[in-house]
């Protein structure tokens, strides 16, 4: 983790253990647009603000897709 202005970056591999999931992963999300990230003496760094972003982002779609589940299977019942 690096402190810059009181804001906190970390790197690829301090987020995928942080999000469960791999290093690969972010790097496609990075790629993708899908996670903002800084480039700084040659390694990926993300805010920690964009981490909760995207985990809130996450966890919405998440529970846009148990909505669903439920309502089809209300309707089967």
């Amino acid at each position: 983790m690096k402190t810059i202005e009181n804001n906190n970056f970390y790197t690829i591999d301090e987020v995928a253990n942080k999000l469960g999931v791999t290093r690969q992963t972010i790097s496609n999300r990075i790629s993708t647009g899908k996670i903002p990230a800084a480039k700084i003496d040659n390694k990926y760094y993300i805010s920690e603000v964009f981490i909760e972003l995207y985990i809130k982002e996450r966890n919405k779609k998440l529970l846009d897709n148990v909505k669903v589940w439920q309502a089809k299977y209300e309707k089967k019942r």
